[in-house]
């Protein structure tokens, strides 16, 4: 049986960062798809629902936790990362805390995103993530080898 690729969806209204991190994931074996806002997220999240997104908060034509709600909404099962420069504290902060799965302050080290991502794909299940290596990850992240909560 075919195991499916992952769809990483980037949603950053700075024209670098999406490049950046295109260049950064185009060999890993992601599907990719790039969006500079949240309209244009939407617009490719219902084509083709993402199993990860990489979401930027402060855009200017549909802000992240409006984004976030919507694409929870077409793929409650999707794992999100928000990316900012912003403090995030209080309401913003509460309301992503609903449906984000990490948190990467910008600007951010191209290692520790990578890291990230590959610890969201493998909560998505994907194929050949469960390595020594990504094993190894989840311990540096404080999370469980087998992907599962505590069980206290």
């Amino acid at each position: 049986m075919r195991q499916r690729t992952i769809n990483l969806l980037i949603v950053d209204d700075q024209s670098g960062i999406r490049g950046l991190l295109y260049e950064v994931f185009r060999s890993e074996g992601y599907r990719l798809f790039l969006a500079s806002g949240g309209r244009e997220a939407v617009t490719l999240a219902q084509q083709n629902p993402p199993d990860i997104v990489l979401l930027d908060i402060r855009m200017p034509d549909m802000d992240g936790v409006e984004t976030l709600r919507i694409l929870k909404k077409i793929n409650p099962e999707a794992r999100i990362c928000v990316m900012t420069a912003l403090d995030l504290s209080g309401r913003v902060r509460r309301a992503l805390e609903r449906g984000v799965d990490r948190f990467i302050s910008k600007p951010f080290d191209i290692d520790e995103i990578r890291k990230v991502v590959r610890l969201l794909a493998v909560k998505k299940g994907a194929p050949g993530t469960q390595s020594s290596q990504v094993a190894e990850e989840r311990r540096a992240y404080g999370e469980p080898e087998n992907g599962r909560g505590s069980s206290s």
